[in-house]
């Protein structure tokens, strides 16, 4: 997206994001609301008596630390026995997996570098937002929090919707006021 002195925004792909819902969708964990299944859709590994078990709370916990931890980054859930197990066993595959299926375009956004500029004269630096884009079915965003959004892919390859996901996002995170409707 944009990189430079000043403020910076970055996208790349939810590599961990992949890892976590591969393991979700391959053990048919329970399936949340908020984030769609791989596409296209992978086997399924084991069933509920899955050897060794994933607790839902050792579940929980590990999306709760993705969440938390810094984008990018690989957590491995080393607090669940029996999660760790599954990731070691399907680490590559998810990788092999989402090389072949995470294809994202080029984003490119007028919008992004000009609210950038912006904030830069105002003297913001650093990084104020991350977008990591992940295989999922359909269009779909989810803000986990204010410096980062999760994306598909189909939705990272619509510039005018990323856009309009983004402007709201990123100018929260420089601080700057909402355009006024003569805008």
């Amino acid at each position: 997206m944009h990189s430079g002195p000043g403020p910076q925004t970055s996208a790349r792909t939810g590599t961990r994001w992949t890892i976590a819902l591969y393991i979700r969708d391959a053990l048919g964990l329970p399936f949340s609301p908020d984030m769609p299944r791989l596409a296209p859709a992978i086997r399924q590994n084991a069933n509920e008596e899955a050897d060794p078990p994933v607790t839902e709370s050792g579940w929980a916990e590990w999306l709760d630390r993705l969440v938390e931890g810094t984008p990018g980054s690989l957590l491995r859930p080393d607090h669940d026995p029996g999660l760790l197990t599954w990731y070691d066993r399907l680490e590559l595959e998810a990788r092999d997996w989402e090389g072949r299926a995470a294809q994202p375009g080029r984003y490119e956004s007028s919008l992004v570098p000009r609210l950038l500029r912006e904030a830069k004269s105002s003297g913001v630096q650093g990084m104020v937002h991350e977008t990591e884009f992940v295989p999922v079915e359909g269009r779909w965003h989810l803000s986990l929090r204010p410096d980062l959004l999760l994306v598909s892919v189909a939705t990272w390859n619509d510039a005018e919707e990323m856009d309009r996901i983004l402007e709201p996002l990123i100018r929260s995170a420089l601080g700057l006021s909402r355009p006024s409707s003569g805008d």
